[in-house]
């Protein structure tokens, strides 16, 4: 798995799947799904913009979202883009004065503009039964949104993960 500042050998071509959804704010969802999928398939690369401990004491604004453009935009041409909308964790200090998940909203709306100009690119997306509960928002839309482009939505990891495999076993075959 690759965390910011760390990036993928981009020559090696293999299938890629990027892990969207809260960082700030929820327990840490990305690490548990990426074993899971490499552990599946050892001929994928999977980016989570979550931090090691190591790497988030040298955090820079910058360069997380220089890493988060340039692997969402390798995993829009050579893979998978995975949005897990993480229930908001009351035992993590966040920010009051910012909306939960923003970042993820932002990001899902891009995701979403790609599709409007090619319905092929892969893009799964799925919801933790408390995300509207724990202060997430607009699940709903969301997944209204999804609906009018054809991108499933799912409720659980277990189903997300099986919906990103079966995404990138059809990348293969192509």
């Amino acid at each position: 798995m690759y965390t910011p500042p760390h990036y993928p050998d981009i020559h090696d071509n293999k299938p890629s799947v990027f892990l969207a959804g809260p960082v700030q704010g929820a327990s840490d969802w990305q690490t548990p799904l990426a074993r899971q999928l490499l552990g599946a398939r050892d001929d994928i690369v999977v980016m989570s913009p979550r931090r090691t401990e190591d790497d988030q004491k040298k955090f820079d604004a910058d360069e997380q979202k220089l890493w988060e453009f340039t692997t969402r935009d390798y995993t829009r041409q050579l893979g998978v883009t995975a949005f897990w909308w993480a229930a908001q964790d009351a035992s993590i200090p966040y920010k009051t004065s910012r909306a939960y998940a923003q970042t993820s909203r932002i990001e899902l709306g891009g995701a979403i503009g790609w599709r409007t100009y090619d319905m092929s690119i892969p893009i799964v997306v799925g919801f933790d039964q408390n995300y509207e509960k724990m202060g997430g928002g607009s699940e709903s839309y969301i997944r209204s949104l999804c609906r009018d482009r054809g991108i499933i939505v799912v409720d659980t990891t277990e189903d997300l993960e099986s919906e990103i495999l079966q995404e990138v076993e059809k990348l293969c075959e192509s």
